[in-house]
């Protein structure tokens, strides 16, 4: 049996992630840095949010064959995570690491990794290092971590289940965790394209940040692979049309509008028009760089048709040209009876569309 076939039969634990990680941005920003390492790390890969566990690592993006579990806790005071906080239970309710664990027992040939990953220390850490494997735990440690999760899990052995166990300690920290993802995206764009872009930071990190939490909120039953990508991933091709978005668009429409106020100014066109239509630019600017846009998209597909159909308008002077056009774009029935865009912003739309080669 296939992973992908796997993971329409088997069912995740619970469905309450989703909407609890609502209020969990730290979990958000480390699945940012998690695709900006993968990124650079991997020639394919799936991210897929709050599905068998907070965050799923897929090897590839068609058929996958292996899968990384991670689970994201973190602190809000400063302090360690203790083996005994970590295999605590509550009633009947399984342990932080009873659940994780549960995930190879559901995947046990495809998993290739389970993962905790936190801000804060662990206290039965003696390698010091960031990231460690739970066979290399001091025996005291191990034996402890053993015989309470085959009492809690009932089963006989996990010898053959902790060589998957992992514990991470993120640089991320609760106060500044936003600050530090928007600095490793910065790094990272500048990197990839160039040290000149004109773009803006804070733009780009809130554009992916938004798609992020869209995926991760998303509540709906899955049952294939194939809706896994649609509604609660981001693939390796996905994350880095992202990142040319956030990086070459805000040049490329700065250009386009420089050209699009050029041609107003040389058209006389009146003061209070010229700073109406600065304004609606700043919101289609917005629009522009969201990832998932629909009815922005499908607006500018008609407007672009419409011109299509009335080319000759375009060759009369462009303030005459906009306002036949306007006339003809109002007749559209989903842009005529639509509550989202007011006149000014579909002359904005009409204005990129005609300029925008």
């Amino acid at each position: 049996m296939t992973l992908s076939t796997r993971l329409k039969e088997i069912k995740p634990r619970e469905n309450s992630g989703s909407v609890s990680s609502n209020r969990f941005d730290f979990q958000k920003n480390w699945a940012i840095c998690k695709l900006l390492e993968l990124t650079q790390a991997k020639s394919d890969f799936i991210l897929a949010f709050e599905f068998h566990e907070d965050i799923l690592v897929f090897d590839s993006s068609n058929e996958p064959s292996q899968v990384e579990f991670y689970q994201i806790k973190s602190k809000n005071t400063r302090g360690k995570f203790t083996l005994t906080q970590l295999l605590a239970r509550t009633g009947e309710k399984n342990s932080i690491l009873g659940k994780l664990l549960q995930n190879k027992f559901n995947f046990f040939n495809e998993t290739k990794s389970l993962n905790l990953v936190t801000n804060c220390e662990y206290g039965f850490n003696n390698s010091q290092n960031s990231v460690f494997c739970c066979a290399d735990l001091a025996p005291g440690d191990l034996l402890k971590l053993q015989k309470t999760l085959e009492s809690e899990l009932n089963i006989n052995d996990l010898k053959e289940y902790l060589d998957s166990l992992f514990f991470e300690r993120t640089d991320l920290t609760i106060e500044h965790h936003s600050e530090i993802t928007k600095d490793k995206l910065e790094r990272t764009l500048e990197k990839k394209f160039t040290s000149d872009l004109r773009y803006n930071p804070l733009l780009a990190y809130r554009t992916i940040y938004d798609e992020v939490r869209r995926k991760n909120n998303i509540e709906r039953q899955i049952n294939s692979f194939d809706e896994i990508i649609k509604y609660k991933s981001i693939s390796k091709s996905d994350f880095e049309e992202m990142l040319k978005i956030v990086a070459v668009e805000p040049n490329r429409f700065q250009v386009l509008q420089d050209r699009i106020f050029n041609a107003l100014d040389s058209s006389n066109i009146s003061t209070s028009e010229r700073i109406k239509l600065t304004n609606a630019f700043k919101d289609i600017k917005i629009e522009s760089f969201k990832i998932d846009n629909p009815f922005f998209k499908e607006s500018c597909k008609l407007v672009k048709q419409c011109i299509k159909e009335n080319v000759n308008s375009v060759d009369m002077p462009l303030v005459e040209s906009l306002k036949i056009l306007m006339d003809r774009v109002k007749q559209i029935p989903s842009l005529r009876n639509q509550h989202i865009y007011d006149d000014y912003f579909l002359k904005g739309i009409i204005l990129k569309e005609i300029y925008d080669e």
